[in-house]
Formats: C-alpha cells, structure tokens, sequence
C-alpha cells in the first residue's frame, strides 16, 4: 500500500514515473482482469481515483471505503475495502464486543468477499481479543504495531 498524502494528480503522475522500470514485476489491472505480478500495488489515502479509472490498463489498484459495497465498482479497481475502526464501531477491545458490533463485521466481510474484494479495519483494537474477533469474522487484514505478538496469535489462536 502506497499512502499519497499530498496533491494527487501530480503525485500520482510522478509515482508512475518512479515505478516505470519495475513494470514487469508490478501487477497489472485492467476493469475486467488481474494479472498478477509478485508486487502489488494499491493506493490510499489521497489518490486521484477519477483518473486511474479512466486507465485501460493500470498497475495500481485504489484502497475502496465501506461505501463502495454499495457502488460495487469493479474490484480489479477497487480490490480492498478499508475503514477506520471508530467510523463503525464503539468497542475498545476491552470485554466482550457487542454482539450486534460483531454481527456488522461479519456482514461487511461477507459483503466484501461476495464482491471479491478484502477487508480491513484501521486503528482497530490492537489486542488479542480484537485479533480474535477480527479473525473469526474473516477480515483479511489485520493492521498492528505488535509484530511477534499478533504473529504468534495467528500461529496459535487461543479459544
């Protein structure tokens, strides 16, 4: 993932330059197939979406919002769905989550699985039991600043 963070046309314009001589090894995107390279690339942030969609050939993809499961734009455009955890939920990772929380997250993953896209959820709980949650509900990416501790988790996910 690439997070543009300023003006987005030139930036945008400027990484394709940089990224140009590893083309062969850069995934490729068209609005109706994926040919996969051994890098992907997926835009977030302040990308210029109107003008990658418009590229009949693309070697990035943009980051989607939960909106995008309403518009259902072609995934090889939009492959990733990504939210801020507090835009959905109130649980802290502290005592159990609320059930109905965790019938939304489960929702939104099959959601976004039914539309061949993945999901995850940023500045979410950064704990076991919100690995655990996540995991259970099938999101696919679990973003944290605890490397050995979630790896471990997800190696032996305790019951």
């Amino acid at each position: 993932m690439i997070d543009l963070k300023s003006d987005p046309i030139p930036t945008y314009t400027r990484l394709k330059q940089i990224l140009a001589p590893y083309d062969p090894l850069l995934t490729h995107f068209t609005n109706s197939e994926t040919h996969e390279g051994p890098i992907t690339i997926i835009l977030t942030g302040n990308n210029p979406r109107d003008l990658i969609a418009r590229e009949p050939n693309r070697i990035v993809a943009c980051d989607g919002t939960l909106a995008d499961l309403n518009t259902n734009p072609p995934p090889t455009f939009i492959p990733l769905i990504s939210s801020k955890w507090q835009d959905t939920f109130t649980w802290n990772g502290n005592g159990p989550i609320p059930a109905n929380e965790r019938a939304i997250m489960r929702e939104l993953a099959s959601r976004s699985h039914a539309q061949h896209r993945k999901l995850r959820f940023w500045a979410a709980p950064d704990n076991p039991a919100a690995w655990k949650e996540l995991h259970d509900a099938d999101v696919d990416l679990i973003n944290t600043d605890h490397l050995k501790e979630c790896r471990a988790f997800l190696l032996h996910p305790r019951p």
